[in-house]
């Protein structure tokens, strides 16, 4: 099966503290993976001077082993992961680095090298974030089908 989601912003701060409130948590998540990941297709994207070369981020990079997880801000021009954004507290509760959930990421130069770290990490957050999402993204989607065939069920016996 394969996600392809995409909205205008990435989760924002706000929002974020949103998913600490343990009675609407679940509810916020259900609404950002209704929403879906915020990859924006664009001709080009801003430059960044790294070093002593201009960077952007490359929207070739929304495809492959990334296109599960990989958010990009217009507004900030930063990239973040969606998984980890939404499920990273129920792995672990100190995180070492944030720049995937909060401060986001922008070292265009070193991002395959990041991303690839990132997916590849020891205990494979990202992916067990990623699967969490898949799971209630299918759930919902029952829901939504059984609801479907009962209010198809009742509109024909009437």
């Amino acid at each position: 099966m394969t996600l392809i989601w995409i909205h205008l912003k990435p989760i924002q701060e706000k929002e974020y503290q949103l998913l600490t409130n343990p009675q609407i948590k679940n509810e916020v998540r259900k609404y950002y993976i209704q929403k879906g990941f915020c990859q924006p297709r664009m001709d080009s994207y801003p430059l960044t001077e790294i070093g002593s070369r201009m960077r952007q981020f490359c929207k070739s990079w929304f495809k492959g082993p990334y296109s599960k997880w990989l958010e990009y801000s217009v507004e900030k021009d930063y990239v973040y992961c969606l998984c980890c954004y939404l499920f990273k507290d129920e792995f672990f509760h100190k995180s070492k680095s944030e720049f995937y959930t909060k401060s986001g990421f922008r070292s265009w130069n070193k991002a395959l090298e990041r991303f690839h770290k990132h997916v590849g990490d020891v205990n494979h957050i990202p992916g067990k974030c990623f699967n969490k999402v898949l799971d209630l993204s299918i759930y919902y989607q029952s829901i939504q089908v059984a609801f479907d065939k009962h209010f198809q069920k009742l509109k024909n016996s009437t």
